[in-house]
């Protein structure tokens, strides 16, 4: 079986602080591309320094840039990386002998194993977190609404799993967390009103203990430590927000109001 040739997407946009990491996770791979929209620090000289190919893009949402980043890449085979992020060595190795072996064709798609740190140390409640990264273009693209994206393969297509991780940076502190927060509750409630999705009155009560109780005590929060607390209640500050946003929309429509 003839080598698959891999291309590595990542999009960003003023990451001068972890774009090289990234890059430098995957210098092996027969291409990297780089989908930049409009970084004003040196995020597009640290990619190509890094010998990446950079596609200048205005931003139109995470699912419109990455697939114009797929779109935009030479070969078939996409691992999609946000800057944030970096392959394991172990990954790598995997990655590596899957795209020379007959079989890499047995499957479409291959999770990864995601492993994410809050404020500098990782930590078990997103653990299980396991995002379809690697993919064959053909057979798959992102989808979603504005916040949560992922790739979604056709119908019928397996999905296999790389067994080493990819090492997530995530919230570097406590206020880049609630920042986040309250920015994918915003964009979340929209996605949410666009469905034409009603709030809950019980989602609201409890939506946030359910998520606090799952992150906390089912997904090994509690053996984080205080990051692990404030994970959890973060969580269930998402599901309160996010509920309460999708309210404040319903109560201005009524009102004859626009955002």
């Amino acid at each position: 079986m003839t080598q698959q040739r891999l291309s590595v997407v990542v999009i960003a946009q003023d990451e001068e602080h972890q774009i090289g990491r990234c890059l430098d996770s995957v210098a092996w791979a027969d291409e990297l591309l780089v989908v930049d929209s409009g970084s004003s620090d040196r995020t597009v000289e640290i990619a190509r320094l890094s010998d990446a190919r950079v596609v200048e893009r205005k931003w139109s949402g995470y699912v419109d840039q990455k697939n114009a980043g797929v779109d935009s890449a030479r070969y078939d085979w996409i691992l999609s990386l946000d800057a944030d992020e970096w392959l394991s060595e172990g990954a790598a190795k995997e990655i590596r002998g899957l795209l020379k072996s007959a079989d890499l064709a047995a499957h479409s798609g291959y999770r990864i194993r995601r492993r994410t740190a809050f404020c500098g140390e990782f930590i078990r409640t997103w653990s299980r977190d396991r995002p379809l990264r690697l993919f064959d273009r053909r057979a798959g693209r992102f989808a979603g609404g504005s916040v949560h994206e992922s790739v979604k393969l056709d119908a019928g297509k397996a999905v296999g799993t790389i067994s080493e991780p990819i090492w997530h940076l995530g919230y570097e502190s406590v206020r880049d967390y609630v920042e986040r927060i309250n920015l994918y509750t915003s964009l979340a409630a929209e996605d949410l009103a666009a469905q034409r999705r009603r709030p809950r009155y019980g989602k609201l009560l409890l939506g946030p203990v359910w998520s606090c109780f799952r992150n906390l005590i089912l997904r090994g929060g509690i053996l984080d430590g205080w990051r692990g607390a404030v994970v959890a209640f973060g969580s269930a500050y998402y599901v309160l927000l996010r509920e309460a946003k999708l309210y404040e929309r319903l109560s201005r429509e009524r009102r004859g109001e626009s955002d």
